[in-house]
């Protein structure tokens, strides 16, 4: 993508300043043009000076337009607007969410780090009452870890049951082929 210039038009000749203006303007409608015939929407553009008005596609085009949208029914022109209304609500709670989750991922670092610490020998004296909070909750969550690992051990290590001639044999989780 190209370092767009922006130039301070203040300080340009009148001249400098009209060609500068024009060839935006131009981009301004090829844009226009390529998002009217990709999106299939129509656009029309009106841009007001001091000397003149200017209207794109054309000024019998751009009055149609506006006739027909002014024609529809007010029902019709608020769908559109709660559309999108409701897309920038959505938009909105998924980096809510977002950050939340990031915030909950930052507690956890934090305190992971203050286990290591205290696992360092760092006195829990030195601890205020929020940071011990999270300390025993992050204990409760590794002691479930744990149990679960335990459990999911005891699983694997149970000897298959039902086939006198598997007795004994271990549980390695995979199929049991049986030939006859």
């Amino acid at each position: 993508m190209a370092h767009w210039k922006f130039k301070n038009i203040t300080y340009l000749s009148v001249g400098d300043r009209k060609s500068l203006i024009y060839k935006r303007v131009t981009s301004l409608f090829k844009k226009a043009q390529k998002l009217s015939n990709l999106c299939d929407v129509q656009i029309g553009i009106p841009i007001f000076s001091s000397d003149e008005v200017l209207l794109w596609p054309s000024e019998t085009e751009a009055r149609e337009k506006v006739q027909w949208y002014l024609s529809l029914l007010e029902f019709e022109r608020m769908n559109n607007l709660v559309l999108n209304e409701s897309l920038l609500i959505k938009i909105v709670k998924d980096r809510e969410e977002r950050i939340k989750k990031l915030e909950q991922k930052y507690e956890d670092k934090k305190m992971e780090l203050l286990f290591n610490e205290v696992l360092e020998d760092k006195s829990t004296h030195q601890l205020d009452v929020e940071e011990l909070k999270g300390l025993i909750k992050l204990c409760a969550l590794k002691k479930a870890k744990v149990v679960e690992w335990e459990r999911q051990f005891h699983e694997y290590d149970q000897p298959i049951e039902g086939n006198a001639n598997n007795v004994g044999e271990k549980n390695d989780g995979g199929p049991k082929i049986y030939y006859d």
